[in-house]
């Protein structure tokens, strides 16, 4: 599990800095413009602040970071109900994401062996052609397919 698999444009590995994995629930098809105008609406009516520079460089970010539009619209939403300042930054819309724990196939064990988890708990899921273990309510809650 040290190398991270050769993934598509739609599928977000992360590799965390304590060297775990992390699989984006967010997959599909990266937002346009088109699809953002809605969103981008609700930032300026909710922070009527905030320049045209300011929306233009998170719609830009966004793309560059590969923002799903479900990702971009659930992160609207987060800093429109928590942003406790006047105004937010580019960050508090950026760093949003919702992630799952992958685990390889001795982890699970060790859990399974230490008598922390079940085995059953768990669900292979294939990316790119390579195995890792996620919750089986994981899967459920976030619609994870065995094969991505």
């Amino acid at each position: 599990m040290n190398d991270l698999p050769e993934l598509s444009t739609n599928t977000s590995v992360i590799k965390t800095d304590d060297n775990k994995f992390e699989l984006s629930v967010y997959s599909g098809k990266v937002m346009d413009a088109k699809m953002a105008i809605s969103e981008i609406s609700k930032i300026v009516k909710a922070f009527p602040a905030l320049s045209e520079d300011f929306v233009d460089l998170l719609f830009e970010r966004a793309i560059a970071k590969g923002f799903t539009q479900e990702r971009f619209v659930d992160s609207v939403n987060n800093v429109i109900d928590n942003c406790q300042y006047p105004s937010p930054t580019l960050a508090n819309f950026l760093s949003f994401d919702k992630r799952v724990s992958l685990l390889n196939y001795n982890q699970v064990c060790n859990l399974v062996a230490n008598q922390e988890d079940k085995f059953e708990n768990y669900v292979r899921v294939l990316i790119s052609g390579k195995s890792f273990w996620i919750s089986s309510a994981d899967q459920l809650k976030y619609n994870i397919p065995t094969e991505i």
